[in-house]
């Protein structure tokens, strides 16, 4: 959890999936999957409906941008619209 102000919500980790998945991890310590199909209809994100691109994601500051920065989305809008993902949960439904 964030402990301050001063403290910024950061993505440490993006890792894009099939499906206009990405799997995210942040500064928090919590891993959620942000579905941007939810959202990439609206203009800006266009290009990010190709998969070579869309998967090209990259960290900058702890933001995902894509297209050399030109596209980016702000960490706490991908965790407001991520859902909770929990590895445990995934390692015992593969037993």
């Amino acid at each position: 959890m964030i402990q301050s102000t001063n403290d910024f919500l950061k993505i440490v980790e993006a890792k894009p999936l099939e499906y206009f998945t990405m799997l995210l991890r942040f500064n928090t310590g919590e891993t959620k999957i942000f579905d941007m199909t939810e959202i990439y209809d609206a203009e800006a994100f266009v290009p990010l409906q190709d998969e070579t691109r869309f998967k090209n994601v990259k960290l900058v500051n702890g933001v995902c941008t894509w297209e050399q920065g030109q596209i980016d989305l702000a960490p706490e809008f991908m965790y407001e619209k991520g859902y909770l993902y929990d590895e445990s949960e995934l390692l015992v439904a593969e037993a």
